[in-house]
Formats: C-alpha cells, structure tokens, sequence
C-alpha cells in the first residue's frame, strides 16, 4: 500500500475511498449561475435569457427561452449590484401585498453616490441584494372551479402548509387554464417539493400539481464521465441509496440529439447537495484509499464526516486491523485528539499520509511545531515510524509522507521503498508489511453435476438400500443415513472448476496495444521526448475505439443467444436486467448509533434479538391459559397412551407430491435439493413412502428436520439496518417440505369439510386469491361514496405475526373444533422441540429453542397460523365489512343512513374505537400483539374535509393516513386511484427503459421483444384490470395509449 501521484487510471478490481468534498470518485459539476464579465441578468436571474419572452411560455414552462420568474414592471430590472452601491431603498413587503414577489424600487436623481463604499462593502451588499430564483408550481383546479380572486388560493395554501407565499398568477395555455405558484426561499421551494405536504384541497376542490420539471441550479449538479450506454434512471435509483434526496436525473444532450457523457441530477434539499460539493481544506486532491476487491473492507461510520480522514476496518474478526490514511495542512495543527480516538477505538491501527510534520527522527529537514507534537505523542504510543529518513517530496529532503504502524508490523521481513517521481511532488512510497490477511476467495465456482450417472448409480443400489429399510429397526436413523448418502453422490459427482473473473478477457490484439502503451508511457515519462508523446496520444485514441468495437460485438452476440430455444436460459439471462435484488445485510445499526459489521457480533445480535422473540409467553393466569393448560395435559396424555390411527399414505401420493416440487438446486442443511428428489428412480420411491409411513404411524417426526437454518433478509432496501428490521426465513431440509405437502392434504380436506375458515379470509387457500379482496375492499368503500357520505378503514398491522403464535392456545382452538385426534398429534410432533441458528455470511451462531411462532418457509406454517385466528373477525360487529389476507386485516366501518352530516365523523370514530376495543382484547387474550406504529386509519369522503380528530384508545395512537396500501394497491382517501397509476406506471417506464435499450441492438426478434414485453411490462398493465373501471374517462384513455407498443 502507498501513495501515488495526481494521475490514477481506476481498476475494477479496486474499491476506491476517499474523503474530500471538492474531489468526488464520481466528478460532480454545479451550474454556474453567474457570469464572469458581472452580466446583470444572469447574476439575478439564473435562468432568465437574454432574447425576449415567448408568449408561448408565459405559463412558466421550462425552456431555454423562458424564465422561472413572473413577469414583473420594467423597473424591477434595474441591476441590484448598482442599486446598492447608490444606496436606493427598497419598499418592504407586507403580509396584504400578496402580487409583489421582489422588491419595486424607486428612481434616483442624478445624486453623486457616496464615494466611502469600500469594494468589500460593495460585495456584501450585492450578495445580500441577490437571491434565488425558483420555478413555480402549476396547480388544476378539478372542474376549473377557481376561485374569483388569485390570493385567495395563497392564502389557503399558507394556512394549511403553514407557509409564507406571496406570489401566483392564473395563465392559460392552448385552452388549459392553470394557477402559477411561485416560492420565495428555499424552505419554501423543498415543502412544496414534497407531496406529502400538499393540502387534500384547494379552496375546498380537488386540485393537482405538476412539480417543475427544472430545478434551480443551486439543487442541480451534473455527473461527468457517465457512459451514454448506461440508463440515466438507473444511474439515478443507485445513487439514491446514499442520497435519499434526489429527484429525477436526466441525459444531456448536445444539437441534434446526440447524448454526451453527462447527467444532470436534481436534489430537493439543498442542504445535501451542499454537504456533497463543500470544498475541503486540501486544493492537490483530499485522501484516497484503494483497496483490492478480494481483502474483506468496511469503512468506519464514526469518521466518515471528518474531513481530510479516512478510516477502514481490515480484515476479518480473528486477523482485523484498522487502517487510518490522514491530511494534515501545513497551516493547520496536527489533529491529536483525532488521532486518540482512532487509536482507543482499535490499537492494532496503521496511521499513514502526508502529516506535514518533520522531526530529526524520521526527516533530514529542518524540525517544526507540528514535527515536535507527533514525536511527544508517538512517545506515549508503541507505534514507530516505518520509512525513516527517506525524503518523500521532490522539493526538499524532507519525510513529510509518514507510515505508522505497531511495533508487532514492522518486523525483520517488512520492507519499503521509494518509486521516482510520476508527475506530483511527492514520491510514492511503496510499504510491505508483516501481516497475514486473509482474501475472499476472487475465484468463482463453476459447479457441474453428471446427473445421469447420478441416476445410473441409484438404481444399481436399489437392492442394498431396500434390504436396509427392512433391516434397521430405527425408522429415523435409516432415513437420516438414506439422506446424507444421497448427499454425498451428488457431491461426489460434482466437479467444480474456478475462474478468475466472469467477464471475458480482452483480444489479444487489444492486449499487445494496451502492453504498447504502457512501454510507450515508460518512455515518455523518462525521456520527456515529443515523439514518445504524440505516439501516447495515439494509442490512447487507438485502444479507446477498438474497445467501443469490441464492446459493440460482444454485445451484439450476447443478444443473439436470446433468440435460442433454451428457455431456462432465455430467462435466466433477461432477469439480470429486469430483477433487482436487495444487497445483503452488511451491519446492524444499534441503538446507540454504532454498526456492528463483524458476521460473528452480527449473528450474536441477531441471535439475542430472535431468542427473545422466540421465547416463551408470560404466563398471566387468565381463564383461557388454564383452560389451555389442562387441554394441553389431557392431549399429552392421550398420545402418550394410545396413538390414533395414521392416514394412509401410498406410493401415488408421493409420486404427485415430487411432480409438483420446483426443480431447484438449493439444497437444505441435509445437502438434498429438489432436483435431486425429483431425480430419484421409480423404485426408490418405495423406499420414501415406507419411511413416511413408519413416521405416520408413530406420530414422529426427525429431530434434525426440526433444526432451521435461519437466515435475515432486510426489509429496506439498505444494507445497514436495525435487527428489528430483518425478516427471519427458515430453511429447512426438503424431505421435511415432501413430508409437509403430504400431510398437508389431510389437513387441508378437514378444515375445507368442516367449514372453519371464513369467507373474508383468502389468504394460503387454493382457490382465493388476492384479487377478490382486493376487488370486495374496492367496492364497499365505492357504495359508500355513491352517496356521498364517507367511511372510515382501519388497517391493522400484526407484530411479528407467524412467530407469535400461541402453542398451547391453538390446542385449545383445535380440540373446540373437533379436530381429529391424528391431526393434533401430528402438529404436535411437528412443532414441539424446535429450534434454530443463525447463519450469515460465513459465521453461524448457536442454536437456540422455539417456543412459540411457526417457521417461515415451511408448508404447513400458513395453514396453522390462519386456522389459528379463524375466529378474529367474530370479535367485531357483524356491522362492519371485515377482509382477511392471511395476517393483514382492514375494517371498512360504513356510516347510518341516519346519522346527519354534522355527526358523521364522530360517529364514525366511535365505532372505530369500537372496533380497536374488541380486537385488543382478541389479541390479548390469544397472545397476538399489535403493531400500532404501523396500524393506521383512512377516512375515505368526496366531501370538504373538517379537522379530523386524533383516534386514542388506552393509551394507543392511531395514526390517520390519507393514502394506505393494502394488498399492492394505493387506496387514496378520494378512491381516485391517482397515486396508484403514478407508482404503477413508474414501473412500466423503467422497464420500457429497458426493453428499448435491449432493442436499440436491432438483433432481439419480434417474437422475443413481444415474450419480454409479455413478462415484464404488460403484467403492471393487468394489474390495473381491477379498478379500471372506477377510474375516469380519461385516465382510462391515457393508460389505453401508454399501453400501445411503440
């Protein structure tokens, strides 16, 4: 590791981290807003032209000849720069004078200004005369119902949004009538730039907005060096990971049309963008850490804010260090206390950089104030310096560039040395050190099974593995070594192979070019000879085309191969550009603000956070937990003293249990896939469905089937996130799963013939579907709205529904239902005795026991927990319109027909306390705990909308929301469905985005374009099948001509 010079060529095999605002991985330029020369209209004006406005554009609409601001008198153009320098006085503005967006200002006299302003002064009064322009906003008013005067829309706008405003117009463009807003101050601007804090109406009607497609420059910057191949869209969705603000991104483009390498980004908040372009202290280029892909690399949150300082964690748990490459001015004080925490925080720390600070221990330079600190403080630490006496600037003799490092690193085989000069004036110095780190493997896997001798082998030891199952007399440990040799064949006649890279080495006729090049640089760079140079240019310009060329072949046959007839390939290779994946969990933020990234700390939280979880229940002593108990008793004794009958199982039932498994080659903790089920010869099916059998029959069920791999998925799209928001999936064995399916049509035929399931709930049942919920939810909040009055909907969000599930309550449930006894018995054997681990990455905590909840991805699991709660809708009044979609209810509250307008609301609230008061006891009383941050209510009206009371029961707040979303679908409190069609049809233009950019190649046929269209795009389409006939004549025509392929 070194420091190299101001001229780097970036690798993919290299992670780049740097810390200096002004020096960006990815360059970022702002608009300049200002001219140079001291032009006047585009000092004020930043988006202003100098030609005369367009009529045609006089309703604010963004183009290069239109302006942002409104049209104002001829003597608001004066220049401000002149107006203060001449001491004019500005007339202030007032709350009543709503039209006057600037200042008007009166004529002077020929009056000789005072000659006394300094310069200085000068430009503190025109920076404090200047401000920022803004585009407005263009608000509809529905039915064109606007009322007579243009303030009164600013004044409903300021009470509601609690803002300052003071300017709008009417326009009206080509017989469309709209309502110009226009913002001040920056507050204003990003309020207004957020939806959300839009008001439900305007002046009492339904009105909607047209958010400006400019942003003024201080909220832009553009990206440079961005390929024109690459979606600007995608680009933008990457980027907001990191920089939640960003609003849209958009491809430059130069005359006649030709993209360049640049995208424009707009922020809605000033202040990150301001965070992202503040110039450090250092003008040569900040610090910058490269670091090889294959070295396991996390960047320390607590200095990532500090300027002039990098700090990253190095390594894995057991060999981890901490690397820390700092800039210290020459003008600033050594950053001791900077230094302190670094080194409290890891001691195994290697400090590094270009400190400034010259000592006669390490420098053969003249000593300085800062060279005498680091040497007092390096005293107190067993840290040396490792390049001693070496000069590293060009200047000077002078060892300013200092490595610092543990005695332990700088032991007899470490070694550094100093390379020449490459053009800065400090020399690189290239450092070995005594450590041993261990790489990830850079290496991919390419696994390739015989299949075929794999089914080959099977049959010829059919005989030996029947003879055994008759043998054995222990059902379980025969089936446990049947599982673990399947296993071990396919492991056995698996090959792996490994690559360095999946991306295709280069040709070697680019190779020689790049190898040319560099020995030409060589030259260069030793001879300074024009010749050597010129020559450097043409092989720059001579390797860049040839790449393009070659880019462009490969690219051209990897389209080729979607026209081929392997389907399970077609779509593999189209998901890659159609799928996003979530990234994997990095670290867990804790709730004092630290990340803890080590995979060993994390499986501990984890572990600690999922045990609670899993823990059994606190015992209250009501009356249903002592009825639980002595069921629970009575049941163990019963199985305990006979065993009830078994259900059959025959060789068909296994046979069309394997059919309907997906052939994936997953494997669970045992080491057998689905794939390698499916292959399984005819005959050794027998031997499958005589173990099953035997398990039947004792009412077992394996203890290692009941042992889950647990493995975390966020529920963010972040990869830093709270344990809390992890989604825990059990992988269990795939035997366990065939073994589930089996028993799960029995289960199914008893809860089908006895009719316990209601109506309402349709989630994990063949035959209902998402669809009639979502469809019945739709229309009994339409009738209510037929006419006119309104309904309140109560969405309920259980905590951690499936691993809450009460055990010993759904014994009682079941033996009130006449369950059959076999059936008890089987979930007994199924869920008793339970546990987990966790695994991530390559750590895995220990196990620990499960005493409540279902595992999530099993078979079985679904079913329980809706039996379990077949009973949660007869708590409430039949009154009310109940849906169910496994754990996600809604109540839809439907208001008299004899309740007056006045006491609608209030009446409706009542009911809705109602409501929460009877499902607070269900679930208290069955052991199911609601989630109330995210339970919320809707209020559903076409009427004007008073202030809506605050919903509290027994100590819990229910939050009202105006838009909710149950099952996929944005119900707004209008059932206008807007919001939807705008979240479904951004979609539909990312992968639009797509499939032209796949067909921009000219070599994807018609048949592939029109399955790619079928897959990915027009299922957005028919997910809108629902409500499309509620929605608005012309919102019907709109999506009609959005869904034409073009």
């Amino acid at each position: 590791m070194g420091k190299t010079g101001n001229s780097m060529t970036q690798n993919d095999d290299i992670n780049y981290y740097n810390q200096n605002n002004s020096n960006q991985t990815m360059c970022l330029e702002t608009e300049n807003t200002t001219n140079k020369e001291g032009n006047e209209n585009d000092f004020k004006y930043p988006y202003r032209h100098t030609r005369k406005r367009r009529n045609d554009h006089s309703e604010g609409e963004v183009t290069p000849q239109a302006s942002f601001t409104p049209k104002r008198r001829n003597t608001e153009q004066i220049d401000n720069s002149v107006i203060s320098s001449y001491g004019i006085q500005g007339e202030t503005t007032t709350t009543s004078s709503y039209f006057n967006n600037n200042r008007t200002f009166r004529k002077q006299t020929n009056e000789v200004p005072n000659q006394n302003h300094t310069h200085d002064s000068y430009n503190r009064k025109q920076q404090k005369q200047t401000h920022e322009s803004f585009p407005p906003f263009r608000i509809k008013v529905n039915d064109d119902n606007y009322p007579a005067q243009d303030v009164t829309i600013i004044k409903d706008l300021n009470r509601k949004c609690k803002l300052n405003l003071t300017y709008g117009r009417m326009s009206t463009s080509h017989n469309d009538k709209h309502y110009l807003l226009y913002c001040n101050t920056t507050t204003q601007f990003e309020t207004l730039l957020d939806k959300s804090n839009w008001p439900e109406t305007i002046c009492n009607s339904m009105y909607s907005i047209d958010i400006p497609r400019r942003f003024p420059s201080s909220y832009s910057v553009v990206a440079l060096n961005i390929p024109t191949q690459w979606n600007a869209e995608n680009f933008c969705e990457e980027l907001k990971l990191r920089y939640k603000t960003i609003i849209k991104g958009e491809r430059m483009f130069v005359k006649g049309g030709r993209p360049i390498p640049r995208i424009r980004i707009d922020f809605s908040s000033n202040k990150e963008l301001t965070e992202i372009l503040q110039k450090g202290t250092n003008s040569f280029g900040g610090v910058l850490i490269a670091v090889h892909r294959s070295i396991p690399v996390q960047q320390v949150d607590v200095f990532k804010k500090v300027p002039n300082i990098i700090a990253l964690d190095i390594g894995r748990s057991h060999d981890k260090f901490q690397l820390a490459t700092c800039y210290s001015p020459p003008n600033e004080k050594l950053p001791i206390a900077l230094f302190n925490q670094i080194m409290k925080r890891n001691k195994n720390t290697i400090l590094l950089g270009d400190l400034n600070a010259k000592h006669q221990s390490w420098s053969r330079s003249n000593e300085n104030q800062k060279g005498h600190v680091l040497f007092d403080w390096l005293l107190t630490k067993s840290m040396t310096v490792v390049n001693k006496h070496v000069a590293t600037s060009t200047r000077s003799n002078a060892t300013i560039d200092l490595i610092l490092a543990p005695a332990q690193m700088t032991g007899i085989k470490t070694s550094f040395s100093v390379l020449p000069s490459m053009g800065s004036d400090h020399l690189p110095v290239i450092w070995i050190p005594d450590i041993k780190l261990v790489k990830n493997d850079c290496q991919y896997p390419i696994k390739r099974t015989y299949w075929q001798l794999f089914e080959m082998f099977l049959t010829f030891t059919f005989s030996y593995w029947k003879d055994l199952s008759t043998t054995m007399k222990d059902s379980v440990q025969f089936f446990h070594t049947y599982e673990r040799y399947l296993s071990l064949v396919a492991a056995r006649l698996t090959y792996v192979t490994y690559c360095t890279s999946y991306r295709p080495t280069l040709p070697p006729h680019i190779v020689q070019l790049i190898m040319e090049k560099s020995e030409c640089l060589r030259l260069a760079r030793k001879t300074k000879h024009p010749i050597f140079i010129t020559q450097l240019k043409t092989y720059s310009t001579t390797i860049k085309r040839e790449l393009i060329a070659y880019r462009r072949l490969t690219w051209i046959e990897y389209c080729k191969t979607f026209n081929k007839c392997d389907v399970k390939q077609f779509w593999k290779k189209t998901q890659r550009h159609f799928s996003t994946t979530s990234s994997p969990i990095q670290g867990f933020l804790m709730p004092n603000g630290n990340v803890v990234s080590s995979t060993s700390e994390m499986c501990d939280v984890a572990k600690s956070f999922y045990q609670e979880q899993f823990s059994e229940h606190k015992s209250t002593s009501s009356t249903i937990e002592i009825e639980a108990e002595n069921v629970d008793s009575i049941l163990r004794i019963h199985m305990n003293d006979n065993i009830p009958t078994a259900f059959p199982i025959e060789i068909k039932d296994i046979r069309r249990t394997i059919a309907s498994l997906k052939n994936k080659n997953s494997t669970g903790i045992d080491g057998v896939s689905n794939k390698i089920i499916k292959l399984l010869p005819p005959s050794h099916q027998s031997i499958i469905c005589t173990s099953f059998k035997s398990f039947a029959s004792q009412l077992i069920f394996p203890p290692h089937w009941k042992v889950a791999k647990m493995i975390l998925l966020p529920k963010t799209k972040s990869n830093i996130v709270k344990v809390e928001e992890t989604r825990p999936i059990s992988l269990l064995p795939c035997f366990s799963k065939l073994y589930e399916k089996i028993f799960l049509v029995q289960f199914r035929k008893w809860v089908n013939d006895a009719g316990i399931l209601p109506e309402e709930q349709t989630g994990f049942r063949p035959g209902h579907n998402m669809t009639v919920r979502l469809v019945s939810i739709i229309d009994q909040i339409g009738q209510c709205l037929a006419l006119n009055t309104a309904a309140a909907a109560l969405f309920v969000d259980f905590k951690a529904a499936f691993n809450q599930l009460w055990y010993q309550g759904l014994w009682l449930k079941l033996h009130k239902m006449d369950c059959p006894t076999y059936l008890v018995g089987w979930l007994r054997s199924y869920l008793s005795g339970r546990s987990a681990y966790i695994d991530m990455k390559e750590a895995r905590s220990s196990a620990f026991n499960l005493y409540k909840g279902v595992p999530q991805g099993s078979c079985v699991g679904p079913v329980i927990f809706i039996v379990y709660h077949h009973d949660l809708l007869n708590c409430m009044s039949l009154l009310h319109w109940k849906h169910l979609f496994a754990d996600d209810l809604s109540v839809i509250i439907a208001p008299s027909a004899t309740w007056p307008t006045k006491t609608l609301i209030p009446n409706l609230l009542e009911r809705l306390k109602v409501v929460i008061a009877s499902l607070i006891t269900y679930t208290t009383m069955w052991k199911q705990p609601i989630n109330f941050e995210k339970t919320q209510w809707t209020l559903f009206h076409r009427q004007v909308v008073p202030k809506i009371p605050l919903v509290t029961y027994d100590g819990y707040e229910i939050a009202h929301t105006s838009k909710a979303k149950y099952l996929g679908t944005i119900l707004d409190c209008k059932l206008s469905f807007s919001l939807h069609l705008d979240y479904v049809e951004t979609k539909i233009r990312k992968n639009l985005a797509i499939l032209k950019r796949l067909a921009s190649s000219r070599m994807l046929s018609e048949e592939v374009a029109y399955r790619l269209y079928n897959a990915y795009i027009r299922p957005h389409y028919q997910s809108l099948l629902n409500i499309y006939p509620l929605l608005s004549i012309s919102k019907q025509n709109k999506l009609e001509a959005e869904s034409t392929i073009k």
